[in-house]
């Protein structure tokens, strides 16, 4: 049986711990879509793994026939937007092979995807503007925008993107907090963690580790993930070795290390 492992928490986290908090809640938003559509990341790990293995000249054709099914599909869908009810089958078979063609472009090939959906969005844009009758393509020019702007993010991104740095800093913000009514100390057992405060455990709440989806580790960081909230735990507020901590986690619950 192990010993319990107890970290107290007196101080805030360093700032500059920040962008390790934001790779770490970045890796848990994946690690969550993998749970939730496993055979959508199923396909995108197939197609990285192509693209890695492949000759470059089969990338190549790969690339350019993807280009041309998304650029075929969205002819189909297009018309059909225009009479919507007239084409159902039309639209919903054009919908789906688009959206399969930029499902692969997305993940295998962003730098392409983002201007051919900008151009043909752009295109449409102003052929709703200009043509009021066109007004029906309207869906089809903000999906294309829309769909061209994700992966431009996606194809210049480094480290983790805005939205996370925003979401670690409001995670400081809230672990400051919780200090304010005096130190915390969170207990890691057999059962799971307890997070209490001041001297007396009566207040105490208890996270069981079946509660616990993954923890994420990092260089300096432990950040505990369950359905409804996150701990944020650093190792120097550890009392024991961090290493030892890690194979509790390994045995109780999935340990996901960000080194």
């Amino acid at each position: 049986m192990n010993a319990p492992f107890v970290f107290t928490i007196e101080k805030p986290v360093r700032p500059e711990l920040g962008p390790q908090i934001a790779r770490a809640l970045e890796k848990h938003v994946e690690l969550d879509g993998r749970r939730k559509y496993p055979r959508l990341w199923a396909v995108g790990d197939r197609l990285n793994a192509r693209k890695g293995g492949a000759g470059r000249e089969i990338v190549i054709l790969r690339t350019v026939l993807t280009g041309l099914l998304w650029l075929g599909s969205l002819g189909v869908v297009l018309p059909a937007l225009m009479e919507p009810s007239a084409l159902p089958a039309l639209l919903a078979v054009g919908l789906i092979v688009w959206l399969y063609a930029s499902f692969v472009l997305f993940f295998a090939r962003p730098k392409v995807l983002a201007p051919l959906a900008l151009v043909c969005g752009l295109f449409l844009l102003f052929g709703v503007v200009f043509s009021p009758e066109l007004r029906p393509l309207l869906p089809g020019a903000a999906g294309c925008l829309l769909l061209g702007i994700a992966a431009l993010v996606s194809a210049f991104k480094k480290g983790p993107s805005a939205r996370f740095q925003k979401a670690a800093a409001k995670l400081l913000v809230s672990r400051s907090e919780l200090l304010k009514s005096g130190p915390v100390q969170v207990v890691a057992d057999e059962d799971g963690l307890s997070v209490k405060t001041g001297e007396s455990s009566q207040g105490a709440t208890l996270l069981f580790w079946a509660d616990v989806l993954w923890v994420v580790e990092t260089l300096d960081l432990y950040l505990v993930f369950s359905q409804k909230t996150v701990i944020l735990l650093q190792k120097e507020e550890l009392w024991q070795k961090p290493g030892q901590l890690s194979l509790l986690f390994s045995e109780k619950t999935r340990l996901v290390p960000l080194f």
